[in-house]
């Protein structure tokens, strides 16, 4: 009887968290081509900068934390839509 049980729930607990792996891959996908565009977008702006302005954020290391933003908004939609998909 246990046994039996128990196999239920580990597969229960196994197919959750399966399906929110694979909703939260695709949206992270999905999510990913988007912010690459407005990442496109932002490096667009700032291409119209003068090369000093350029060279100064270069030196600063300018591109990690905007690189980190997005990666983070990918991520935190991803999680979103994973969780709003798995039922509990």
């Amino acid at each position: 009887m246990w046994a039996s049980l128990t196999t239920g729930v580990v597969s229960s607990i196994i197919g959750r968290a399966l399906l929110a792996l694979g909703i939260g891959f695709l949206s992270f996908i999905g999510f990913n081509e988007v912010l690459s565009l407005a990442l496109a977008q932002v490096q667009t702006y700032l291409n119209g900068l003068p090369a000093q302005l350029l060279g100064l954020l270069g030196w600063c290391h300018a591109d990690r934390p905007i690189s980190a933003i997005f990666a983070a908004y990918a991520a935190a939609l991803a999680m979103s839509a994973a969780s709003r998909f798995v039922t509990k």
